[in-house]
């Protein structure tokens, strides 16, 4: 069961960070925010939806193909290039008197998803057939990895 949550917990950051920024939005709604924050934040939580919402497709719907050719790793791929430039676009709030708040919400979110296309790319770039996993066994094994980390850190083994 920790691993499913680790793997899910992987995906999912970038929308559960943002759905944050969107209930202070929402709680704050007597200061509202400026069009320009409120553009940056629907652009990043559609991009945070795009990836929770491809995580859940590929997972239920395999696909068996080496990493050059699966288009889960190339629709993670698009992270890399879309993570940057959100991540530079959000930088433009810390220059006017936006809140910060929502700086440091959509700074998170647009990094952890620069992350999951560099997860993308690196598996893209592996292309051995001993070396290739796809995003969902990486999440398995992080669930692994995660689960005996745990089990270490409450004094009980395996």
């Amino acid at each position: 069961m920790t691993g499913i949550f680790v793997s899910h917990l992987i995906f999912f950051t970038p929308l559960i960070v943002t759905a944050s920024g969107w209930l202070r939005a929402y709680r704050k709604h007597s200061e509202p925010l400026h069009p320009f924050a409120l553009t940056l934040l629907i652009a990043v939580t559609g991009l945070a939806i795009v990836a929770a919402v491809s995580f859940v497709y590929f997972d239920f719907n395999p696909v068996h193909l080496p990493p050059w050719e699966s288009p889960e790793v190339r629709l993670f791929g698009w992270f890399l290039i879309l993570g940057p430039a959100s991540t530079m676009a959000v930088s433009f709030l810390a220059l006017g008197n936006k809140p910060k708040w929502l700086f440091w919400v959509l700074e998170i979110a647009s990094l952890w998803l620069t992350g999951l296309g560099l997860l993308a790319f690196l598996l893209w770039w592996e292309n051995s057939s001993d070396c290739c996993l796809s995003l969902l066994s990486y999440c398995r094994t992080v669930r692994v990895f995660t689960f005996n980390l745990v089990l270490a850190w409450s004094g009980r083994t395996n």
